[in-house]
């Protein structure tokens, strides 16, 4: 057994496998990573829009949430201008409505006391008229306004 091979046995197998790799490199190993490289570009360069996208969508949401949260301030700062100038304007109703109601009722008052007036000295006057109707029916004789009643015996002197 030899250590080191016969050098033309050994030529002889060197040169047709290294014509063979030639061949392949060309044929075979360059396209392959050709398409390789072009397949990561695209990876990394797919990668990259996506990172770039995710950033622009990072972005977007940001604003959109500061800008959510100023139009909530917003409209919480004109809800409260609109219900502080509401509560004022209820106020200022109410109070024009009492006051106008009081006037009213102290009118209605007045009118009654006036009306009340009227019809108790239209009362006094009917009621002299109305006694003296009832008088001259009870007694069967005409009685006199102002005139001053007499004693009978029968009701013992009391007039």
């Amino acid at each position: 057994m030899e250590v080191f091979p016969n050098p033309t046995f050994l030529l002889l197998q060197i040169f047709p496998f290294a014509g063979v790799l030639i061949v392949l490199k060309f044929v075979l190993l360059d396209p392959l990573l050709k398409h390789m490289l072009e397949r990561e570009e695209m990876t990394s360069g797919t990668l990259d829009a996506v990172a770039g996208l995710q950033s622009e969508t990072e972005a977007a949401r940001s604003t959109y949430e500061t800008r959510t949260t100023e139009l909530r301030n917003e409209s919480a700062a004109i809800r409260m201008a609109l219900l502080e100038k509401g509560s004022s304007q209820e106020t200022v109703i109410l109070e024009g409505a009492r006051s106008e109601a009081e006037a009213s009722l102290e009118a209605f008052r007045t009118q009654m006391a006036a009306e009340r007036l009227k019809v108790a000295a239209d009362l006094r006057s009917k009621s002299s008229a109305l006694a003296i109707a009832i008088s001259s029916s009870v007694l069967g004789r005409t009685v006199q306004a102002g005139a001053k009643p007499t004693s009978t015996p029968t009701d013992g002197g009391a007039a």
